[in-house]
């Protein structure tokens, strides 16, 4: 109970317990010297409203101070007793620890927002569609990530895959997304936006099954990989012209990836050499001629130790497939990390045989 000027009345044994404090320690003191500073104010207008017999008792959510400084949290219900003459008396206050509860709440707020954040991050919204309800709900970023307003496509996802999804991915979309018989693993697919702009996704569903092993919700994720489609298709392209070129040219292509002695040639190289196109770069040494070995091997691993060099020349002689040595030109590029030590060296070898 508190009294109405606001002091602690008979604090019974709960409340002590939950304060850490005797009855004596309470007993008379104003309860607003426990109560949070930040929700003093709405808790005293509502117990005024009380007073002005404006309302007949209010419930709230209020923190307090136990005794050593630590926060509780407490649910309160206030219900203010009137004597015979209708004059106010006493409030009877019941309240409850919610601590754990709000604790709860205030990491799943937590664990949410960091989901939030991280769904972001990757460009990667979700979704649940309940097969019982026909209802179909989705996180911010998936509305982000399809370019249309909240709510856009919840009422008719079909409509939406129709309008939406390229024509020519339809019809995957459909049977992954509304047919519960349908298989739920990974699947692209090309979105067409309101700005006429296509988006590359990758999508994958989960289904939930009832105790009878019906179908009654399928969860979804959807990833916007545009840039990731787009950096896979340059590099694709990059390759494609560098292989026509090592294909078109008379020059023999190598590629030197150092750290594993790996090495790729092209198809003159190989032809002219007898090689098959990967091997260990250090194999090849063994086909120079064996007057020129010692000062290629010197040259190459002096250019690779100066952290300042980037392009590596020399001329030997190379053994051909079928007898005899090539007079080479040799011209590599030398590819470096931050730390300045060599990855990977390109090159291309001239036969100057008369």
């Amino acid at each position: 109970e508190v009294e109405i000027d606001g002091r602690w009345r008979n604090p019974p044994r709960p409340l002590c317990q939950l304060l850490g404090h005797t009855a004596e320690e309470l007993s008379g003191r104003p309860r607003a010297n426990f109560v949070h500073e930040e929700d003093l104010a709405a808790e005293q207008r509502q117990i005024d409203q009380l007073l002005a017999k404006r309302t007949n008792s209010f419930e709230c959510e209020t923190r307090l101070f136990r005794k050593g400084g630590k926060v509780v949290w407490v649910y309160a219900n206030w219900l203010l007793v009137s004597g015979r003459s209708d004059e106010p008396q006493h409030f009877h206050v019941y309240m409850r620890d919610i601590t754990e509860q709000k604790e709860a709440q205030r990491r799943l707020i937590e664990s949410e927002a960091s989901l939030a954040r991280a769904q972001r991050i990757g460009k990667m919204g979700s979704w649940d569609r309940n097969l019982i309800t026909g209802e179909l709900t989705a996180t911010d970023t998936a509305f982000e990530i399809v370019g249309l307003e909240r709510g856009s496509f919840l009422k008719d996802p079909a409509g939406f895959i129709l309008q939406h999804v390229h024509p020519d991915d339809q019809a995957a979309m459909m049977q992954s997304m509304l047919n519960p018989d349908a298989e739920k693993g990974p699947f692209s697919f090309r979105l067409v936006r309101p700005d006429k702009t296509i988006r590359y996704l990758r999508a994958v569903t989960d289904m939930e099954l009832d105790h009878r092993g019906q179908v009654v919700r399928i969860h979804g994720t959807l990833q916007d990989v545009t840039e990731l489609i787009t950096i896979e298709r340059a590099l694709r392209e990059s390759e494609e012209r560098f292989r026509l070129a090592s294909r078109a040219t008379q020059d023999a292509i190598y590629d030197w990836t150092i750290n594993d002695d790996k090495v790729w040639i092209n198809e003159t190289y190989a032809e002219m050499f007898g090689l098959t196109e990967s091997g260990e770069f250090s194999s090849r040494m063994e086909l120079i001629h064996p007057s020129d070995r010692d000062e290629v091997r010197e040259t190459l691993r002096a250019c690779l130790a100066d952290e300042s060099a980037d392009h590596w020349v020399a001329r030997y002689r190379l053994r051909r497939k079928h007898g005899g040595y090539a007079h080479i030109y040799d011209r590599g590029f030398v590819q470096r990390d931050k730390q300045g030590e060599p990855v990977r060296m390109i090159g291309a070898m001239t036969d100057l045989t008369d």
